[in-house]
């Protein structure tokens, strides 16, 4: 039963517990107004989301994560130099961060929503993408080791989670690779 029927069923017999055998009809209006107002603003949105990008939620959030860097550095370019992450600029300029932010997190979304329609080109984004942004999350747990042991401080509680990025990125170029090899064995895409 969809969560939406099981709550409309609910308050049509007074409730979960159905102690309230005498609810107005107004208030069983606003509810259902209620939750058709959520399934159209939320639930929907994220069960089309879920549906389509299947197994590459974790591609499309870092995607989505690689833009989100990309317009940010865009509308305040001193936000990565005033950051912790400013030594990233030892080994890239801002401008070069920009467009590998948004182009890659742009090419990404791309790739991802064109799913396997766009074989092999698709599966090749993907491989590029992930891996440069390996390379970028890899660059952005450099910076807080070198900032830390340059301060002299405790070592940044972003570390870990920066480094599992790397990590998972590493998984999504290998899971790109594997479909495009798919792709080419059995015609099909993963």
């Amino acid at each position: 039963m969809h969560w939406r029927q099981s709550i409309r069923r609910s308050t049509a017999s007074g409730g979960a517990t159905g102690a309230r055998s005498t609810s107005s009809g107004s208030s069983r209006r606003r509810i259902s107004t209620f939750l058709d107002a959520w399934e159209w603003a939320f639930a929907a949105p994220v069960e089309l989301i879920v549906k389509h990008f299947e197994k590459r939620i974790f591609e499309l959030a870092m995607a989505i994560a690689q833009l989100g860097e990309g317009i940010l550095l865009t509308l305040s370019p001193r936000s990565l130099e005033a950051s912790s992450f400013h030594f990233m600029l030892d080994h890239l300029t801002l401008e070069m961060c920009v467009l590998l932010y948004v182009g890659v997190g742009t090419g990404r979304i791309i790739a991802l929503y064109l799913n396997g329609h766009w074989m092999p080109y698709g599966a090749w984004v993907r491989v590029a993408g992930a891996a440069i942004g390996a390379f970028l999350w890899f660059q952005m747990v450099f910076a807080l080791l070198i900032y830390n042991s340059a301060v002299d401080l405790p070592y940044s509680p972003g570390i870990p989670v920066y480094a599992t990025l790397v990590l998972f990125e590493i998984v999504s170029v290998y899971r790109a690779i594997h479909g495009l090899k798919r792709w080419r064995i059995y015609g099909q895409a993963d």
